[in-house]
């Protein structure tokens, strides 16, 4: 199995680092040249609880360009392998051509079973818009489990209280952002649906969906670049035609992807395990 460098497993051990040196503060004189030693130790500390913030949040941005700085790319076994950029999958079948995929995540904050017949119609013939004017062979997948309920009603009520401060914040600036508080709305919308589905008894569901495209070209830097703007162009389309939010996968999120194309996880628990 490859390692995959990410965010997460960076932000653990600077805390540990950080851990470290704060037990190495606590251990130290305070007296003479120790107290300037006990300054710097600090200091150090201080860098590092700072890291574990910005590896936790930020890891998808901070991790691809460091890897890319380092070039340091990740090979999967057989053909395959991850670029310093962390946002595809580059593969060789011969001597002459390389394949590029990428992946783009999707959220969908309202299901079929959530819609009204007219808006059913209505959606379906948004999704065969969507699909008739996608240019290159593209596949969307879909996994779908049932979610533990003990621990659901909990999560969902924590979101909604999250997206509502967001929502409020917003609204109160003095020159909010329109389409923002609209993205707010459908998403709280969905979440307080899905509350009001978790307290009548309704067992939760929950999808993970996402988009695979790929390129050939002469080089792996002409793959690439191919591969990456038919992800954008598909990602400006699908987000426009189905009213979906979608991002370009990089790093562990896009190593996922690819490790589920081949055999996906055996129940709930082993997936929300990979997910967090």
């Amino acid at each position: 199995m490859a390692f995959v460098i990410n965010g997460r497993i960076l932000s653990y051990g600077s805390a540990a680092i950080a851990g470290i040196i704060a037990l190495i503060v606590f251990m130290l004189p305070t007296t003479g040249i120790w107290e300037i030693i006990k300054i710097l130790v600090s200091v150090l500390g201080f860098i590092s609880a700072l890291l574990v913030i910005l590896f936790y949040r930020y890891g998808y941005i901070i991790i691809p360009f460091i890897t890319k700085k380092t070039n340091i790319r990740t090979p999967l076994g057989m053909m395959f392998e991850i670029p310093p950029t962390q946002d595809v999958i580059v593969g060789t079948l011969d001597d002459n051509m390389y394949y590029a995929t990428a992946f783009l995540g999707l959220r969908i904050f309202e299901t079929a079973v959530e819609k009204s017949d007219e808006e059913l119609t209505a959606y379906t013939r948004q999704f065969e818009r969507a699909i008739t004017g996608l240019r290159y062979v593209t596949k969307i997948s879909m996994l779908i489990y049932v979610k533990d309920i003990s621990k659901q009603r909990d999560i969902v009520q924590e979101k909604i209280y999250s997206i509502q401060y967001k929502l409020n914040r917003e609204r109160e600036k003095p020159d909010p952002d329109p389409i923002q508080i609209e993205k707010l709305e459908t998403e709280l919308a969905a979440w307080t649906n899905q509350l009001e589905r978790l307290t009548s008894g309704n067992k939760p569901m929950a999808a993970i969906a996402y988009v695979t495209t790929t390129a050939i070209g002469v080089s792996k830097d002409h793959a690439i670049a191919m591969a990456k703007r038919q992800a954008n162009e598909i990602k400006s389309w699908i987000d426009n035609a189905l009213g979906v939010e979608s991002r370009i996968l990089t790093g562990e999120d896009l190593y996922l992807c690819f490790c589920w194309e081949y055999q996906i996880p055996k129940d709930y628990v082993e997936i929300e395990q990979q997910l967090n």
